[in-house]
């Protein structure tokens, strides 16, 4: 099956033409959602407020966001428009579809990685193919490449649990434990039962997709069949 190039023109095609409840979700600020309203200006330049438990106005808000889009000049424009938690799935689905060249798809996948709060939602099968089909000199900056480059050939990384059902096999970890003593105690409710843990591991250099301390938090993307010695960090005080 010949499959076309991915353009501005093809990826606002292929939005336009999602059910309306995705476009819903990919393009209506989720405070909108939250507040019951949102935004736009009219034609006279008057704040206009539009309601979304109104079909029609929900309608106009979604045409004007989709306005917006058309006038964007590259893919990445477009997904700056893009509700940062459906980046990744937008682009995974994209992908299907579309051929990218390999440095724009792999820096439109290291921006959706690094606004996503919650990757893990998607499952690391796909993940990793999103990341198997990147470049890493185009996943990380200079000083990134650098950084990557210093670390030992076998790295120790961390990697922090809030609750029973996170994933343990997961593609992001860090270097720094006390990130990961970050991430597993800072929505921690003493009352819950549910202990924060400590996981660390290892992983080869030639087993990480990307580095990066975008969001200070010595971040590695690896690949998550290829984690070794996986275990609990005992004997740390997590209050």
């Amino acid at each position: 099956m010949t499959m076309f190039k991915a353009t501005p023109e093809r990826v606002i095609w292929l939005i336009e033409h999602l059910p309306k409840h995705i476009q819903r979700q990919l393009l209506i600020q989720r405070i909108d959602m939250l507040l019951g309203y949102g935004m736009i200006q009219d034609i006279d330049g008057k704040i206009k407020l539009l309601y979304m438990d109104k079909s029609c106005d929900v309608t106009e808000l979604l045409q004007s966001k989709l306005a917006t889009l058309r006038n964007c000049i590259n893919i990445e424009q477009i997904f700056w428009h893009i509700q940062k938690p459906d980046r990744l799935w937008l682009l995974n689905h994209l992908r299907t579809i579309y051929v990218f060249d390999k440095p724009e798809y792999s820096e439109l996948l290291r921006d959706a990685w690094i606004s996503t709060e919650f990757p893990h939602q998607m499952s690391n099968a796909v993940l990793t193919q999103m990341f198997w089909n990147a470049e890493q000199k185009h996943l990380m900056t200079e000083n990134e490449i650098e950084a990557l480059g210093i670390l030992p050939e076998v790295i120790t990384i961390y990697r922090g649990l809030q609750e029973k059902k996170t994933r343990h096999k997961a593609l992001s970890w860090t270097t720094n434990i006390d990130v990961a003593r970050w991430f597993a105690t800072r929505w921690h409710e003493p009352k819950s039962g549910i202990t924060p843990r400590i996981l660390t591991s290892k992983i080869k250099k030639s087993d990480v997709y990307m580095y990066t301390d975008q969001r200070n938090e010595k971040e590695l993307v690896v690949n998550p069949n290829r984690l070794m010695k996986l275990s609990e960090v005992a004997g740390l005080e997590i209050t």
